[in-house]
């Protein structure tokens, strides 16, 4: 059975979307004609939307379009524009619709934190679960690629994921550790026991449970039946050949996150998706650092591509820099209840990271793409906040579903 678990798995991103990577219009300018959706991907990289960075990457795409891969990976990590699923959701639908639907992949477990949105499924949890966030909690890992870790208090705890696609999914996958003091969990598929888990060990290691379940399976449950059960993430996919576009994000983080995951779950977290592209989508929060290192932060940033190389050598890597975002003036008597009237201002280190982070990807060979030339430059997104209706929140930092 070779779609089950990531024998096959190897990740990607489309023509239909670098064709809007490429567009530098402003927010109400005319907008160019969407692009034909008939178009090879040999004709798209005359037209020059395939850059030589991602040449592995679509390779992988001509293969799977040629039967030759079941399915093609995307991986995105980055902050909470990633955490948010609304860029990597519509990115997901638009390879998938192109490519095929492999389904969702790769999650963080149960209610990883407050407003968890996750496109395409819906996540509950009951009883007592301890989720620690490693950006927050770094000495409550070990962790792996999802940056959380999951851990039941008391027998009897659950935690569901639902898919909303009535086609389902036919893949379950459960990562955990096996450690001193571990539990035991059960798998239910639409409610029936299908695999079980025991997870105690005399030293920690990660672990998956791999399952084959019915097609037209939509909801997989974790039953944890004794305390001490620790889950790094869960996943539900097809067999059918497409793409999955995997997005792990942990609000708030930054580049350097990745020091505080194990390096052993993460290269099993990588080696399990053999992404064909992994896509960084950091930057926001390193801009408004109080004190920023530009020196760190370049040999932070080196240093996770050249971790991200080491773990997946076949994969192509783009850098997307942080879009344009603005603070507000701390003298503004009224910039809780009435920050649009406050002044902003766009932090100067947002361009040195949008720097650091070119150089990276010359240096090391990667793609990258400037998100803020959306914007028209710094203070584009006060204007996307002030037009009707707007298109990024009133934070100057986010953007609504619209943007």
């Amino acid at each position: 059975m070779p779609a089950l678990r990531r024998a096959c798995r190897i990740g990607p991103l489309a023509a239909a979307v670098l064709a809007a990577f490429g567009c530098t219009e402003a927010p109400g300018a005319a907008q160019p004609a969407s692009p034909p959706t008939s178009l090879s991907l040999e004709q798209e990289a005359a037209l020059g939307r395939s850059p030589v960075e991602l040449k592995n990457f679509y390779r992988d795409l001509q293969k799977l379009e040629a039967r030759q891969l079941d399915h093609v990976h995307i991986l995105q990590l980055g902050d909470s524009h990633t955490a948010g699923d609304v860029l990597t959701g519509h990115l997901r639908e638009l390879f998938q619709q192109r490519f095929g639907d492999a389904g969702r992949g790769l999650m963080p477990p149960g209610l990883a934190f407050e407003g968890l949105r996750q496109v395409e499924v819906k996540v509950s949890q009951t009883g007592r679960w301890q989720i620690d966030n490693s950006l927050t909690k770094p000495e409550g890992g070990p962790y792996g690629l999802t940056g959380f870790t999951a851990r039941n208090l008391a027998a009897g705890a659950t935690m569901a994921v639902q898919s909303t696609d009535p086609n389902g999914f036919d893949i379950a996958v459960v990562d955990y550790l096996q450690r001193p003091g571990g539990g035991t969990f059960d798998v239910l598929l639409d409610g029936k026991p299908t695999g079980r888990a025991a997870t105690a060990a005399a030293s920690i290691r990660p672990q998956h449970l791999i399952m084959a379940a019915p097609t037209g399976t939509t909801e997989l449950t974790v039953v944890a039946k004794t305390p001490g059960v620790a889950i790094t993430g869960w996943a539900i996919e097809r067999r059918s050949r497409g793409v999955l576009y995997e997005s792990q994000g942990v609000v708030s983080s930054t580049a350097g996150l990745f020091r505080h995951w194990s390096p052993d779950i993460v290269r099993r977290d990588i080696q399990g998706i053999q992404p064909a592209l992994i896509v960084l989508a950091y930057g926001t929060n390193e801009g408004f650092a109080p004190e920023f290192d530009a020196q760190a932060y370049a040999a932070t940033f080196a240093e996770l591509l050249s971790e991200l190389r080491r773990a997946a050598p076949q994969a192509s890597i783009l850098i997307i820099a942080p879009p344009d975002g603005q603070r507000v003036d701390p003298g503004c008597p009224n910039r809780r209840t009435d920050a649009m009237e406050c002044q902003w201002s766009t932090p100067s280190a947002l361009a040195t990271v949008r720097m650091i982070q070119r150089n990276a990807a010359i240096a090391n060979g990667c793609a990258y793409w400037d998100w803020s030339t959306l914007m028209a430059g710094p203070g584009g997104i006060d204007r996307w906040a002030r037009l009707d209706p707007p298109l990024a929140r009133q934070d100057h930092v986010h953007f609504t579903l619209d943007g």
